[in-house]
């Protein structure tokens, strides 16, 4: 996996797969008999012909080289920040969920997207703050109640894992995920109502011991769940020799 370098240029992250590397996997599966028939190629090693992403932010700088901003007028998609990013992400949800969703339960929130859009633009031509932060929340808002809308968000429960903010209290690759580092928390929880006035109900209450949940993996019949758990009641031993460990030795001169 050395041939994936992440690296961070001008604040934006960049994923290079060498022109060297896809050689050599077209090799490996031409000699192991794959029929490359049954895939998708997604880029080319050379330009955007074909690729199935926003060209508008990616970019090929070099060949095998696929590059996510790092050009003037190219840049990664980043969160929504300013008034007028927040209306123009508004706009493109509504038509996103138009696809799947009727027009005329749709309409209602058209309106008032066009109405808080107005209100945030004579609010910023009357060079009024509070106004235009007031249609900002409200632009905010109206967008939410649009995606949620959407077909596949259609239920009323989501289940969720609750534990220490941060997370871990290591940071480091592999540690972060490591059981002795976690910040525990009430675990497993459901929440209804989740996209108006959320409820949360704690699963795990009284039947495990305070510690931390991780991973979960809920079957498909949506009535079991498997998860990771770490109990923080327990302590570490410490003396070695309980704990199993191997004898130190010294080396003396």
């Amino acid at each position: 996996m050395n041939s994936f370098v992440t690296s961070k240029i001008r604040g934006m992250r960049v994923l290079l797969l060498t022109a060297t590397v896809c050689a050599a996997m077209a090799r490996a599966a031409a000699g192991s008999g794959i029929d490359e028939s049954q895939f998708t190629a997604i880029f080319n090693g050379k330009d955007l012909s074909g690729w199935v992403g926003d060209t508008n932010v990616y970019w090929v700088p070099g060949p095998g080289i696929l590059q996510c901003g790092g050009r003037e007028g190219v840049a990664c998609p980043m969160p929504a920040t300013t008034p007028e990013e927040i209306i123009a992400l508004a706009h493109r949800t509504y038509e996103y969920v138009a696809r799947s969703v009727p027009e005329a339960e749709l309409t209602a929130l058209k309106n008032e997207l066009a109405i808080d859009e107005k209100w945030y633009a004579d609010a910023k031509k009357a060079n009024d703050a509070r106004e235009m932060r007031n249609a900002t929340r409200e632009l905010r808002s109206v967008r939410r109640r649009i995606l949620f809308k959407h077909p596949d968000l259609q239920f009323k429960r989501l289940l969720a894992v609750q534990r220490g903010l941060p997370f871990s209290q290591e940071s480091g690759i592999t540690d972060q995920y490591a059981g002795r580092w976690s910040r525990p928390g009430p675990g497993l929880v459901a929440i209804d109502n989740w996209q108006e006035a959320p409820r949360k109900t704690v699963l795990l209450k009284d039947k495990l011991p305070w510690g931390t949940v991780f991973n979960p993996d809920l079957h498909w019949d949506g009535d079991r769940v498997i998860f990771a758990f770490c109990d923080h009641t327990r302590k570490p031993e410490s003396d070695p020799k309980a704990c199993g460990a191997p004898p130190s030795r010294s080396r003396r001169s």
